[in-house]
């Protein structure tokens, strides 16, 4: 089964304060002009996305150079629902590999379109980012506009140790009681520092 893990790209839609806003506008119409066309202006940090290691480091590698191999892989999807500060005793390490995927759910997905989206959510701590990295990770996502506030410590820390972040998931909590699933997220191949993604996870495509 097939679950999918995105938010729509859409005319209006909801981006992190001081953002350029999102315009999806028809510009052709097959009943005038025998084709249908689109304009889209938008930034890389729309809707769900995977942020790139340059985003807030020094790294010199743009997304589309890097390997499609690190947005993909097992992935283990942890419940962390009603903790505002997800810390490492949060989630059972033990469940989690060296080069896995790891999901956060905290269900602030169902504030999306809402000001308390961006204004009010839950933080995953500098030592759980740690532990992500100690662990060998090779990617974190949440359902959240972002798993810290500035300074952002923990998007320097996981950048620092060449681990990605996806933010925006939505629907993680239909991954919760799966043992292991199979994450994609593939970035576009743009010459910029991250990228809106197609988040999928696959249950039948990871065996246990």
């Amino acid at each position: 089964m097939l679950y999918d893990l995105s938010h729509r790209i859409e005319d209006g839609m909801p981006v992190y304060p001081g953002d350029l806003p999102v315009t999806v506008r028809q510009n052709r119409h097959f009943e005038q002009d025998g084709f249908n066309n689109s304009v889209l202006t938008f930034g890389p940090h729309v809707g769900t996305h995977v942020d790139g290691l340059m985003h807030m480091s020094d790294h010199p590698v743009v997304i589309a150079d890097q390997d499609p191999e690190r947005f993909c892989g097992p992935a283990v999807t942890f419940d962390v629902r009603g903790i505002g500060e997800v810390g490492p005793d949060a989630i059972d390490w033990s469940r989690v590999s060296p080069d896995d995927i790891v999901l956060l759910c905290t269900g602030h997905d169902i504030f999306f379109g809402k000001e308390s989206y961006f204004a009010d959510h839950p933080i995953v701590t500098a030592d759980f980012a740690a532990k992500l990295v100690a662990h060998g990770v090779k990617l974190l996502g949440v359902d959240l506009p972002s798993p810290d506030v500035f300074p952002f410590p923990v998007h320097k820390r996981l950048f620092g140790a060449g681990i990605f972040l996806v933010e925006n998931l939505t629907g993680l909590e239909a991954l919760i009681s799966l043992p292991k699933v199979t994450f994609y997220g593939f970035p576009l191949k743009l010459q910029a520092d991250s990228s809106p993604i197609r988040a999928v996870a696959c249950s039948y495509c990871h065996r246990i």
